[in-house]
Formats: C-alpha cells, sequence, structure tokens
C-alpha cells in the first residue's frame, strides 16, 4: 500500500515539475491596441494595428479579430498559412504581413460599413500563451453636403467634356474661317507674291555643258 503511494506521489510530483517547468520556459508578452477609438467614415478604408510587447516574431501565432462576438479576420498557421474571413466581412479584410517579423498585426478592411462600428478585440496566441488587446471602431455616414459636392462636380466635368470642349473647338473653326475669308485679297496676293519669287529659282534650267 505504501509502494503504492509512493508510486503516485511520484508520478504526482513529476508532472506537477513538468507542469511548472513548461509555465517558466513559455513566453508572455502583452498585447496593445490603438491608445483612442478608431473614427472614419463609411466607404473608407480603415487599418486596425495592433503589436506585442516585448517585440517578437509573431508569424507562427495564431491571430483573430474579433467584432463584439463576430469573427472578423483569422489568421493561423498549421503546415502552411491559413486565413478565414467572417461572413459580415467576405472579400473586404486583409492582414497586411510585412510587420510581423516585428511583432505587429495590421488588418485592413475595405469600404467600412456604417454596421462595422462596434468594439473589437485583437487575439494573439502561441502554443504556450495568449493574450488580447480591446478597442473601438466608430463609422459615421458621409455628410450629405460631401455627396452632393462630388455629384455636383460630376455633373461639371460631363459638361465641360460633352459640351464645353466641343462647342470651343466648333467657335475656333468658325473664327478661323472667318478670318480667311475676311482676309482673302490680302492671302491670295500673299500667295502669288511669294509664287513669283520662288518661281526663278524653281524653273531655271541650265544649259548642258558638253
Amino acid at each position: 500500500m505504501e509502494a503504492l503511494f509512493s508510486r503516485r506521489t511520484i508520478q504526482l510530483f513529476t508532472i506537477l515539475c513538468f507542469i511548472l517547468l513548461r509555465h517558466l520556459n513559455s513566453v508572455t508578452f502583452k498585447v496593445n491596441g490603438p491608445a483612442q477609438h478608431i473614427l472614419t467614415l463609411e466607404g473608407k478604408d480603415v487599418l486596425l494595428s495592433c503589436h506585442i510587447s516585448p517585440k517578437m516574431d509573431i508569424q507562427n501565432m495564431t491571430i483573430k479579430w474579433f467584432q463584439d462576438q463576430t469573427l472578423v479576420h483569422r489568421y493561423h498557421i498549421w503546415k502552411k498559412v491559413e486565413e478565414t474571413q467572417g461572413p459580415e466581412f467576405q472579400g473586404r479584410t486583409e492582414l497586411m504581413k510585412h510587420d510581423l517579423a516585428e511583432g505587429k498585426a495590421t488588418l485592413k478592411i475595405y469600404k467600412v460599413r456604417c454596421s462595422d462600428s462596434g468594439n473589437y478585440t485583437c487575439h494573439f496566441r502561441s502554443p504556450d500563451y495568449y493574450n488580447e488587446a480591446h478597442f473601438r471602431l466608430q463609422v459615421s455616414e458621409t455628410p450629405p453636403h460631401w455627396k452632393t459636392s462630388y455629384l455636383s462636380l460630376k455633373i461639371v466635368l460631363y459638361i465641360a467634356i460633352w459640351i464645353i470642349v466641343p462647342f470651343s473647338g466648333l467657335v475656333f473653326i468658325i473664327w478661323a474661317f472667318i478670318v480667311c475669308k475676311k482676309h482673302r485679297g490680302n492671302l491670295y496676293r500673299w500667295v502669288l507674291k511669294r509664287g513669283r519669287v520662288l518661281s526663278p529659282v524653281c524653273c531655271r534650267v541650265y544649259p548642258e555643258v558638253l
């Protein structure tokens, strides 16, 4: 009985030592998100950046972004890089990978919507540890006068391309025709004068030298 108890005690002690050593060898880190709320307008692209400290390579970590409880984007490596987009963000997110080796992960959301507003979480997980940061994204509607100004600018450009430019060309042609008609006599005399000056030069014939 005592031998069995001692054996169990040794097994338990071994397991506790293994857990303790793994905990001591695990690398801990802190996740830092944006210091302030991110404010943007509907239809714009927005960057959501988080980094860990101390700085380390995070290319082999699992990185996730959530909007409240909804998955936005997931980056994971298992034999190869795997990325998943949430249903509400399908085709609108991209992980910028150029800073992963420096401990920074930036998610780009294209053409944000008002429904994208909310509390966001960036979650980093290594084999032995995980941590996360929280921040808020606020998307506002584009002011109506901006839309009106943009529409007015498009109308002006269309008018300039399809009306003003052709009309200006037509006016120039009419003006050139009137000027030529008005000075037709002077122009005719000038052509005759130039012809008489040039004709002796152009029509001179030199006898052949035998």
